[in-house]
Formats: structure tokens, C-alpha cells, sequence
């Protein structure tokens, strides 16, 4: 399957949960009539019922539906076009926050009748999956979307903080909100840019927690209506490397003493089968990240380097696919790689820009990755150079603003190893140093 193919199956499900109509499958001719006037009524564009049809798969029709359909399509669940949806895709499947219910609060707004078709377990393009699963990883958080309309924070009577309580994952978040003026009792906390992680708490009370179990940066938000009326930064550090198997609602964590030995970091098909974890027909996501203090380093003017390889190439993980992610605030720069002949299904991410395989060539990010790849990544001036074992894989730039680095996420098709990572300032100031010979890092 292409990845157009998965962003499209996520984009008819945030319709369908914007509509409250349910899944699809029981659709009538009559709901396809209505949503195509709702879809004009709200951006000014006619799409016909047929056209609707033929979307949704109630017409046999071979072909993709056109851009100037799926620019309409995206702009009725918030975004500007379809490539600003593309984009904002990649940066938002991040592990799940898992949101358990607790004495404060016990109902979530609109929870999905059915299982999301765009589920990473039917995805075929592998790389789309490491972002959309991994970035999956940090759940970056760009901008909340889906009929939610930011207010002017300087003078509302909300106050909105938030807490964690420990260091290290998992980790649990209370929240302390005060929505009492509000002249609606719908009250929302929403954990992150995307409004399915969105929960209603009563307006008279003011705490609610949840638990996180991956850490990252998240931009928390206090909705009123469908107004933000409240929103800060919360970064959930990991205290160490985080070694896990995604998975819901609960990963599957390693200990050091597991996942640190001769100078690698790193983990076995052996040692993931022995958590009753199969390695087939589906490959388990392997993630190691590590989100911490990077001494206020900025991703327009750094060097990155480090060494990885997969150690898994069996079935279905042929193609070995595996994603390296800096973790920005509010963004991110991934680096894709895999068996040279599997480059046209890699994706990757450089600040405002998103780049296909199926349109890009990105070949420079083939290798064997069945023995050890080295990757380097230099930022001047915001113009980017990626090399994979010395030689210059992508030279691209980005035009959005420079923001701080605050983790280093590595992602496997079935599992893999690090052998050394670094990050530094061009002025050659080391900002942290890991070869994994010790349990120190600097």
C-alpha cells in the first residue's frame, strides 16, 4: 500500500469522527448528500456525492482521488491543504498517550466506535509507519487542529499547569486548571496537538492526571467550547534511554542491564520472543529514545553523528527498515534508511518540508543494514547535509523557526542496535556523547 493511501484512510476517519455518524460502512446515499453540504458550507468547495462515493470506496473507482479533492478534504478537518495534512501527519503518531480514567474524570469526548483503519498493523509502507508510529516516538506536537480555535490567552479567566510527579517513564501528570468562568459546561483537557486525546473534565473542579508512557514534547491544552484558552509547553524527560517494543496501551520496556552490553545499545529478535513478543508475520517496532537537556542546542547549527545497524531481516522485515529522529520542540528531523532496494518506500521530515521516496530520490539512504551504518548530519544556517557512510545522502534546508533540540529517537523494523551517538555545536562544543561502554553519558 503508499503511503497516500494510508494518509487518505486517516483523513476519512477524522471525517467520520467530526461528523459523529459513525463508521462509514453504514453510511447511506442520503449521509454522503449531507456531508458533501457540510464540506461546502464550511470551505466554499463543491464536492459531489459521487465524488464522495468514490472516496469512501462505495463506487469502484482504481484511481487516488485528485488533489484539489484531498486539498478539500483536508482544509474541512482543519488544515490549510493536503500537503500541510501530509506533514502534520508525520509528526503525530507518536507512541499514544494512554489517558486512564480516574476519580477526576471518567468520560471521553467522542471515543471512536471502531478501531482506526490507519492502524500501523495494516500499513504497508514501513517508513510511514516509524513516523507516523514512532515520531511515534515523541509525540511532537505542532498545533492543535480539527475545529479548535486558539483565543487570546492574555486576558481569559483560565489558568491551566501541569506537573509530573516523578522523573523517568512512566510517568504521571496532574494537571490543575481552573474553567470556572466558563459559560459552558464543555471543559476539555487536551494533552496534545490532536483533539482524539481530548478529555472532558467538569468545569467546578480543577485537577485531572493521566499517565505518560513515552517521554517527549507535548503542548498541553485548556479547551473551552472549541476555543483553546489555555495551552503550555510540557516536556517529559526520560532519565536515561528508553528501550521499548510499541505497543498498546502499554509498551513493552528493557531494562539497561538488558539492552546495554559491548559497547552497543541495542536488543535481539531472542530477547523480544522471550516476552511472548512474535517476530512474525508482523515485525514488533523497536524504539530507543532518549529525551533530556541538550544544553539549549538549536537544529539550524549542529552536528550529529552516530552509528546504527538492524538486526533483524527475516519475512516481512526484509527491507529493514529504520528511522533515526532529532526531537524538536513542536517539530522534528528524521533520517530514514533501509536495504538499497527498498529506498522508494523511506520518508523523511526536515523542518517545513516533507520528502517521498516515491518522488524524491533518496536512495543515498540505502545500505546494508545488516552491518553497521554510519550517519552524520550537519545544520548550518538551517541548510541540512545528511551522509550515510561518508558519502552526501540529501543536502535540503527548511524555512521554519529554529527550535531546540530535546531528544534523539531511533526506531527498527523488528529490533536493532546503536553503536554511538553524538551531538554537538559547529564550534565543536561536545553537547552529549554516548558509546555506550558505561552507564554515564555526558
Amino acid at each position: 500500500m503508499q503511503s497516500e493511501d494510508v494518509l487518505i484512510e486517516k483523513c476519512k476517519y477524522l471525517i467520520e469522527e467530526k461528523t459523529g455518524w459513525g463508521n462509514s460502512e453504514s453510511w447511506k446515499n442520503q449521509d454522503f448528500t449531507e456531508l458533501s453540504e457540510k464540506i461546502y458550507e464550511e470551505t466554499k468547495i463543491n464536492l459531489s456525492p459521487t465524488t464522495l462515493k468514490r472516496v469512501w470506496g462505495k463506487v469502484k473507482y482504481e484511481s487516488l482521488p485528485n488533489l484539489s479533492t484531498l486539498n478539500t478534504l483536508a482544509s474541512f478537518v482543519g488544515y490549510e491543504n493536503w500537503r500541510e495534512f501530509k506533514l502534520k501527519s508525520i509528526q503525530e503518531e507518536q507512541p499514544r498517550i494512554t489517558v486512564p480514567q480516574t476519580e477526576v474524570v471518567s468520560q471521553q469526548i467522542n471515543p471512536p466506535k471502531t478501531e482506526p483503519r490507519f492502524q500501523t498493523k495494516s500499513i504497508g509502507v514501513f517508513s510511514l509507519i516509524l513516523l507516523l508510529a514512532g515520531a511515534g516516538w515523541l509525540t511532537i506536537q505542532t498545533f492543535s487542529k480539527a475545529d479548535i480555535k486558539k483565543e487570546s490567552q492574555s486576558s481569559t479567566p483560565f489558568s491551566f499547569t501541569s506537573k509530573p510527579v516523578t522523573k523517568g517513564i512512566p510517568n504521571s501528570v496532574v494537571f490543575t486548571y481552573d474553567a470556572t468562568a466558563a459559560t459552558t459546561d464543555s471543559v476539555f483537557i487536551q494533552q496534545s496537538w490532536d483533539p482524539k486525546r481530548r478529555v472532558q473534565v467538569p468545569k467546578n473542579k480543577h485537577q485531572y492526571t493521566s499517565i505518560y508512557y513515552y517521554p517527549g514534547f507535548f503542548k498541553a491544552k485548556l479547551v473551552v467550547g472549541d476555543r483553546i484558552v489555555k495551552e503550555h509547553d510540557l516536556l517529559i524527560p526520560s532519565d536515561g534511554w528508553i528501550v521499548a517494543v510499541q505497543q498498546e496501551p502499554v509498551p513493552v520496556y528493557f531494562s539497561e542491564q538488558e539492552t546495554r552490553k559491548n559497547g552497543t545499545l541495542g536488543l535481539s529478535p531472542v530477547q523480544i520472543e522471550a516476552k511472548h513478543i512474535p517476530m512474525q508475520p508482523q515485525p514488533p517496532f523497536v524504539i530507543f529514545r532518549n529525551v533530556r537537556d541538550f544544553k539549549g542546542i538549536l537544529n539550524d547549527n549542529f552536528i550529529f553523528e552516530t552509528e546504527v545497524k538492524s538486526n533483524y531481516n527475516q519475512g516481512s522485515a526484509i527491507c529493514q527498515f529504520s528511522q533515526i529522529m532529532l526531537l524538536l520542540e513542536n517539530d522534528m528531523m528524521s533520517i530514514p534508511l533501509s536495504n538499497l532496494g527498498c529506498v522508494s518506500d523511506l520518508n523523511m521530515s526536515v523542518g517545513d518540508k516533507f520528502m517521498e521516496g516515491k518522488t524524491t530520490d533518496l536512495s543515498g539512504f540505502g545500505s546494508d543494514m545488516s552491518h553497521w551504518t554510519k550517519v552524520r548530519v550537519e545544520s548550518r544556517n538551517k541548510k541540512v547535509q545528511f551522509f550515510i557512510n561518508g558519502k552526501k545522502a540529501l543536502e535540503t534546508s527548511f524555512s521554519n523557526a529554529a527550535t531546540r533540540i530535546v531528544g534523539i529517537h531511533y526506531g527498527f523494523q523488528g529490533t536493532g542496535s546503536i553503536r554511538y551517538t553524538k551531538l554537538q555545536r559547529l564550534n565543536g562544543e561536545v553537547v552529549y556523547e554516548e558509546n555506550f561502554q558505561t552507564q554515564t553519558a555526558m
